[in-house]
């Protein structure tokens, strides 16, 4: 018989997601709170907190955390003791809790004084013989979670999870999955946690801040379980992807990015794991590291040009090592201004750009340095720079910040400095032992390399944890079906409704186009959750996501291959670099094979200003609906999204299908060159000049450096460009005093299209490189024919006649949508869609989206 000491009317296992302690160990928690109420006068206040917090508390994981003798701590038991507290007070909270209403609740939230053991275990100092049935001990707990939100026993190995129970019901309402369904529990919400590290703060002396988390000297790890049986499907759907793991001795991982000098560990991998690890660690079995997250960006020139050979950026002209480069700003102004309006491709959307956005925050991302207080650094804080000289001041002592030189008179910026932080460096040898050989700084990737659909599901365990919903292999979601809530992020937030989104990447909120992006794949990955859920009734909630989010990977290296990429690169450059990809009316399988010597791991100067290319097609409105709204309007503003209630999403989503993309040339929009990020205080940024100042920083080679690596003919001089461009060479000539100066962002973009291209032959180069290392370097890619690690041929069948146009009709949703989303309406396709009917359409059209083949996830069902 269950205990209703919570004031609910069903037994806690029915009410919530959580499981009971053994009933030994609840019973000793509960005496051991009667034991602090009667003595700590502070714990009390505490209790009173937590209760209040929980009540409040939004769903991040559901992974079950334990005690230091394996036992596990529930949701039910922690409501055991803040109902407890609170009725030892007199203060009577109510507990009348649903989970249909309000979703599941989090696991506990103890404080590190406030673990409690079952009877017949000892205290700390005290043996086994010493102790009584009702003995309790105080000490750390394992369950705290930090304020970066990081499960700190999970950071300690963690443990498997159990399997869920699968919801047979036919009701696909997100209801039950809405943590809040009315605005007045979101702001309480809001407030318990945002008040929640200060009152410890202030009550017991707690450092928040740590990343590591606090008291860890004191964490112990839980009793040794199960090994795991990969043999085995039951055994495999217990246990997440990032931990299946196995020594190997030969490999060294670094670990923190904090940390100059990280503990060496050893890399363990598991070459029968069928699903990738969510960091990317063992792709490839001989070089586990390759590819994934938190590795150095290689190098396609093998010399770096710092100024110093080792760590200061490139600031000087090769002409006169005594002449600086011209200032990015003003090459941002003279070079990347437009002088019109945009020139529009007539048959090609605004989903073109989109997409490349959306797959770059899968691939690439390069953290920058952050001050001491974890926030960003502010490097132009009472600075008033009078001499361009002075910007490079701090890069000479070693320091951080390399602000950008803003030439007076500037028409849109009334100062002289641009903040501007370094990228973090990848640790090296000297910064951990002053005696070894020096080498050149080198730039990390925080994202896995893979097209995994990083940018949804995190790469990282912790950025994953905190998406996951815990049950039927689903995602969080809040009401009316929209992203989960970040509390940590910095968006700006325009009305006491708005909140900032949270996805795998932080980067969610830069833009709504982009977050309506995140949006219809997390919806995407719950519709499949749900039909794997009914089609495999026995499966676990860790097997049934890792199912999924192996299919939508697949999706969108399908997508980026077949459909996208021979826009940007052209058929010819597809063909010899062998990228192409069949279709659904094609052959099923390409001659793909895995090379192990190929490294996946993202080129520096791709990520730094090849793959950059796209910022010259983003157009200066977007279309919602009926009204045009001007793009620095809505940098990091999730209220265009948020107003009425998520409809705006199909409208961003449509927009893209109908506006035209820009030209690819050197102009960008002023949009995104005066007024990149501005705030309230009107304070914003230049996107052209980052991207230069960032190139630098890199110590990326010119231009003519990897025109001459790409085996094309290095350009002499200005007079020798004017006899192919005039135009560009004019413009380049004002403000650099040699082609060997010229930075590589603006030279690639500065080029011509190839022939049935959107770029020209230097970044075409760079970028049909990476593509191919991403494509032979995958040993996870989605035609693989191992069926370990890929799909039979039903089930790849299905996944090529899925288009991203039927994504979007289910998941933005849509009624109606145009056959090929990257093409205008009317436009040839060059690459024909057969509807349902049978009908082949190779002209671009709308149609009904119940016209659209779906993907049948019977083909997953085992039974």
């Amino acid at each position: 018989m269950c205990p209703n000491k919570i004031g609910t009317s069903r037994c806690p296992q029915e009410e919530l997601s959580g499981r009971l302690l053994p009933s030994h160990s609840l019973g000793a928690v509960i005496h051991a709170v009667k034991e602090m109420v009667r003595v700590h006068k502070s714990l009390i206040l505490a209790a009173c907190f937590l209760t209040v917090t929980a009540y409040y508390h939004q769903p991040t994981f559901l992974e079950p955390v334990y005690d230091k003798y394996g036992h596990e701590i529930t949701e039910d038991s922690v409501l055991e003791i803040t109902a407890l507290m609170s009725t030892s007070l007199g203060l009577g909270f109510g507990w009348n809790y649903s989970q249909e209403f309000y979703g599941p609740l989090l696991p506990p939230i103890i404080p590190p004084y406030l673990r409690a053991y079952g009877r017949n275990e000892p205290r700390y100092g005290q043996s086994k013989g010493e102790i009584s049935n009702s003995d309790t001990a105080i000490a750390s707990s394992s369950t705290y979670t930090n304020s970066d939100g990081q499960n700190t026993y999970d950071r300690q190995g963690g443990a498997p999870s159990e399997n869920h129970p699968v919801d047979k019901s036919s009701d696909t309402s997100q209801k039950q999955y809405a943590p809040f369904h009315h605005r007045r529990f979101k702001r309480q919400a809001n407030l318990a946690r945002r008040n929640t590290a200060d009152f410890f703060n202030m009550m017991h002396r707690v450092d928040f801040s740590s990343p590591s988390g606090m008291f860890l000297d004191q964490l112990e790890r839980p009793p040794a379980r199960r090994e795991l049986d990969l043999n085995s499907p039951a055994s495999l759907s217990s246990f997440p992807s990032s931990r299946i793991a196995f020594p190997s001795p030969s490999e060294i991982r670094p670990g923190s990015l904090s940390n100059p000098c990280p503990r060496r560990q050893t890399i363990t991998c598991n070459p029968s794991s069928p699903y990738r690890t969510v960091d990317g660690l063992c792709n490839n079995l001989n070089n586990p590291t390759w590819g994934a997250a938190l590795q150095p960006l290689i190098r396609m020139h093998r010399e770096n040009r710092y100024h110093d050979g080792l760590d200061i950026p490139r600031i000087a002209s090769v002409t006169d090592r005594s002449k600086l480069l011209p200032s990015p700003r003003l090459v941002s102004r003279l070079v990347h201004e437009p002088d019109r309006d945009g020139q529009e491709v007539p048959e090609l959307t605004n989903m073109i750009q989109q997409w490349g956005q959306f797959l770059d925050h899968d691939i690439t991302g390069t953290p920058a340095h952050k001050g001491p207080d974890g926030k960003d650094l502010r490097c132009c804080d009472n600075v008033y720079l009078s001499d361009e000289r002075q910007v490079h001041n701090d890069v000479f002592n070693k320091g951080e910040c390399n602000p950008i030189y803003i030439p007076p008179l500037d028409r849109h910026f009334h100062t002289t400095c641009m903040s501007f932080a370094r990228s973090q460096p990848y640790p090296r040898r000297q910064d951990c032992d002053p005696r070894a050989v020096k080498e050149p700084r080198e730039q990390m990737n925080m994202l896995t390399a893979f097209i995994d659909a990083s940018q949804m599901y995190g790469s990282s365990l912790k950025a994953n944890n905190l998406i996951r919903f815990r049950r039927h292999g689903r995602m969080r979601v809040t009401e009316f079906n929209m992203l989960p809530e970040d509390f940590n992020s910095t968006c700006v937030k325009e009305t006491s409704y708005d909140y900032c989104f949270q996805s795998g990447e932080m980067r969610v909120n830069e833009h709504p186009a982009l977050a309506s992006m995140h949006t219809v794949f997390h919806r995407f990955h719950n519709l499949l959750a749900t039909q794997m859920a009914r089609a495999n009734p026995r499966w676990s909630d860790e097997r049934i996501f890792q199912e999924v989010r192996k299919i939508v990977g697949a999706i969108m290296q399908h997508v980026t291959f077949h459909e996208w990429l021979p826009v940007i690169l052209g058929d010819d450059v597809m063909r010899s670099n062998s990228l192409v990809v069949s279709g659904a009316l094609d052959r099923l399988r390409t001659n793909w094979y895995y090379d192990k010597n190929v490294n996946p791991t993202i080129i520096n100067a791709f990520a730094t200003a090849a793959f950059r290319f796209g910022h010259t097609l983003i157009p200066s409105t977007f279309s919602v609906g009926q009204q045009k709204i001007r793009l620095h309007r809505m940098f990091n503003r999730p209220r265009f999204i948020l107003e009425g209630n998520g409809r705006h999403i199909p409208e961003f989503c449509a927009g893209l299908m109908e506006d035209s993309v820009q030209h690819f040339d050197r102009y960008i929009s002023t949009d995104l060159t005066d007024r990149l990020f501005e705030d309230r205080d009107n304070v914003s940024m230049d996107l052209a000049a980052l991207n230069i100042q960032r190139g630098r920083d890199h110590g990326l080679p010119s231009y003519n450096e990897y025109r001459e690596v790409c085996g094309l003919k290095k350009i002499e001089s200005f007079e020798e460009l004017y006899l192919e461009d005039a135009d560009r060479a004019e413009v380049l000539r004002r403000v650099y005093a040699s082609m060997d100066d010229v930075d590589l962002f603006t030279g690639g973009i500065s080029e011509r299209p190839l022939a049935g291209a959107m770029v020209g032959p230097t970044f075409a180069c760079i970028l049909s490189r990476q593509f191919r290392n991403l494509k032979f370097g995958d040993r996870f890619w989605y035609e693989s024919t191992d069926r370990n690690v890929g799909f039979s041929d039903d089930q790849l069948r299905e996944i090529k006649s899925l288009s991203i146009a039927k994504i979007f009709c289910l998941a933005a949703p849509l009624d109606h949508i145009i056959v090929n989303p990257f093409y205008k309406e009317g436009s040839f396709l060059p690459r024909p869609v057969r509807l349902v009917s049978g009908e082949i359409i190779s002209q671009n059209q709308y149609v009904s989206c119940n016209s659209l083949a779906s993907i049948n996830i019977n083909y997953w069902a085992f039974r």
